[in-house]
């Protein structure tokens, strides 16, 4: 069985015509989640127990920027891309035949 390629990211990569190695398709294959990942340190970072609070200080601002990100990060796939696509073309097609 063969095994397929790994980018440095960890995800599969494509191969370019030069033949060189470059994953920028497997990165929209799969929407990251940034956000959430700072919610998750920033929760666990604000009820570690410790005693001068200083993972609070740290914490409580990874929680904040998380639920921000999640308000404004732009989790497009090339699915949702393919899509969007197609919904202008459509628009472009009905605006033209309504010119005719």
């Amino acid at each position: 069985m063969r095994k397929r390629p790994v980018g440095e990211d960890g995800g599969p990569t494509t191969r370019t015509r030069t033949g060189e190695m470059d994953a920028p398709l497997a990165v929209l294959q799969r929407a990251p989640a940034p956000g959430r990942k700072l919610q998750k340190i920033g929760f666990i970072l604000f009820f570690m127990p410790e005693p001068f609070g200083i993972t609070n200080v740290i914490g409580g601002p990874l929680i904040l920027a998380g639920r921000y990100l999640n308000k404004v990060y732009n989790g497009a796939t090339l699915k949702d891309i393919g899509h969007e696509t197609k919904k202008f073309a459509s628009h472009v097609r009905d605006i033209k035949d309504k010119m005719r």
